[in-house]
């Protein structure tokens, strides 16, 4: 069974053709059922022997349950240079009764709850500068192994500032604090700030003028009766570029790339977590970088790197 809602369903006339507001709202539930199986065979000893013998074991089950994913958010521009988007996802898996024996046959079958609200203000300083804060609440339940369900508060800041069209300066920060419910050593507050460094080299085009007689008009082929109406004509005898270098309205070229765009990023992090109740706190630092070419028109070549050292108390 597949349920599915949209959009449409939830939102009033008089809210959807508001500007200022958009909501979006999705659900998907699923329902399944799945069988589980394993033929093995157990080392038997017997008492008035040394030599063990082979005992046929099997696990058969059926397994009925469901998935839920919910996804919404709400999204307003405050004014023209703020804005407040909420999001929120949840999902839920439930099966019919717990079976822990499962997790031993290669079919885990677990209950799961993830539930991540994420609130983010934007403001636009200029032309050149961006702020943007964000607020993390995350709920992640699992009741067959609650050494790893955890509740988690997340805060973040970002600042980016704009040297040129094609390069950029970027500042961040966040801190955590997360509460796990059955391992309470794990509890710790996690802070990080670091910067970033962007940049994009265009790529090389180079401009070959071409007739104006031997190209046409995208309209003019595409109602043209027969053969001629076939795409590769279209796509051939329409397929020119304007030079910028050209003041012509009238000049047409065809465009081939003779260098492809190379996107550059460098940057580091700094972080420092302290547990709750262990008196073991790290810091760490990393650095890395990131070099990404257009090679062709469907392949990107991409060349990275990151060194990170972490140092404990004990």
């Amino acid at each position: 069974m597949l349920l599915v809602a949209t959009l449409a369903q939830f939102i009033s006339p008089s809210f959807a053709d508001d500007d200022t507001f958009k909501f979006e709202f999705d659900y998907d539930s699923r329902s399944f059922v799945d069988s589980t199986r394993r033929d093995w065979n157990d080392y038997v000893f017997d008492v008035a022997t040394t030599t063990p013998v082979f005992k046929p074991q099997q696990y058969d089950k059926t397994f009925m349950g469901s998935s839920n994913d919910i996804n919404f958010s709400l999204k307003s521009d405050l004014s023209e240079t703020h804005f407040l988007d909420i999001k929120e996802k949840f999902y839920y898996r439930h099966y019919n009764e717990q079976e822990p024996l499962s997790r031993d046959y290669t079919s885990f079958k677990y209950r799961e709850l993830d539930h991540l609200l994420n609130v983010t203000w934007g403001i636009a300083a200029g032309d050149h500068d961006y702020f943007q804060f964000d607020f993390y609440n995350n709920v992640f339940d699992m009741p067959d192994l609650k050494s790893l369900s955890y509740k988690s508060n997340r805060g973040s800041a970002l600042a980016s500032h704009e040297f040129s069209e094609r390069t950029s300066f970027n500042l961040s920060g966040s801190f955590e604090e997360r509460q796990y419910d059955a391992d309470l050593d794990a509890d710790f507050r996690e802070g990080r700030a670091g910067f970033e460094i962007a940049s994009l080299l265009p790529g090389r085009y180079k401009y070959i003028p071409i007739a104006n007689s031997t190209r046409g008009d995208k309209n003019y082929f595409a109602n043209f009766p027969g053969a001629m109406s076939a795409k590769k004509a279209i796509d051939y005898y329409t397929n020119f570029a304007v030079n910028p270098r050209d003041d012509d309205p009238r000049a047409r070229y065809q465009r081939e790339k003779t260098r492809g765009n190379l996107f550059l990023k460098v940057g580091g992090e700094l972080a420092s977590r302290e547990y709750t109740r262990l008196d073991n706190k790290y810091s760490e630092v990393s650095t890395g970088f990131e070099a990404a070419y257009e090679a062709a028109a469907d392949v990107t070549l991409r060349l990275g790197d990151t060194y990170r050292k972490t140092d404990y108390d004990r």
